[in-house]
């Protein structure tokens, strides 16, 4: 078997069968508890990779990219906005009505539990490691926009879905254009919690 059948075989069974599997367990507390432990045994068993590339693990390429993600953020925030109180009224803000320690709480929780291991292995495991798989720039970010997408399907709602295929772009396009772990990182962290904080948390958990 050659290395390049060993990494398809390898990439369906981490982005395909894992996320099909949990959805037919229907736990939906396991992810979070077994997104962090695949990541940290990715970490390890790629250092290499992590070493070579350890430019873009510099925090300092952050200070230069801060005003495009608050930027973005803003837009994302109105567009949010706009898009609850057209569909999803009643739940315009609703946490923070309901239970703003919980919304706090999820930041921590959220950014650590859940964004960070996804950051690791969907936008650098995936274009260290499996970009060699595909024969164009434009199937491979089709191909990382898809399974991060897919990823969401154990939530079993298609906002889940439509929201994480337009978050999966905007995340792997950024990280490609500045090479940057953190960038992307925080750019997830801060979206994603958008989608707390405006009451649309429901449709990830």
């Amino acid at each position: 078997m050659n290395k390049k059948t060993t990494l398809i075989i390898e990439f369906i069974l981490l982005f395909l069968l894992f996320p099909i599997t949990l959805t037919i367990i229907g736990n939906q507390f396991l992810p979070f508890l077994l997104l962090p432990l695949i990541g940290i045994f990715y970490y390890f068993k790629e250092k290499s990779l992590v070493k070579k590339f350890k430019s873009e693990f510099e925090f300092k390429k952050v200070k230069g990219y801060i005003n495009n993600l608050l930027l973005q953020t803003i837009i994302v925030f109105i567009l949010l906005f706009i898009f609850m109180n057209i569909f999803y009224k009643e739940s315009l803000f609703s946490l923070q009505k309901e239970n703003p320690l919980f919304l706090v709480g999820i930041f921590f929780i959220y950014s650590i539990i859940s964004v960070l291991p996804q950051t690791f292995m969907y936008r650098f495991i995936f274009e260290k490691k499996f970009s060699q798989i595909f024969t164009s720039e434009k199937t491979k970010t089709t191909t990382a926009v898809l399974t991060f997408a897919f990823a969401h399907i154990i939530f079993l709602n298609i906002i889940s879905i439509l929201f994480t295929l337009i978050a999966g772009y905007l995340f792997y396009t950024t990280y490609r254009k500045t090479e940057s772990f953190w960038i992307s990182y925080i750019q997830h962290v801060l979206l994603g919690y958008l989608v707390f904080f405006i009451g649309l948390g429901n449709e990830f958990i």
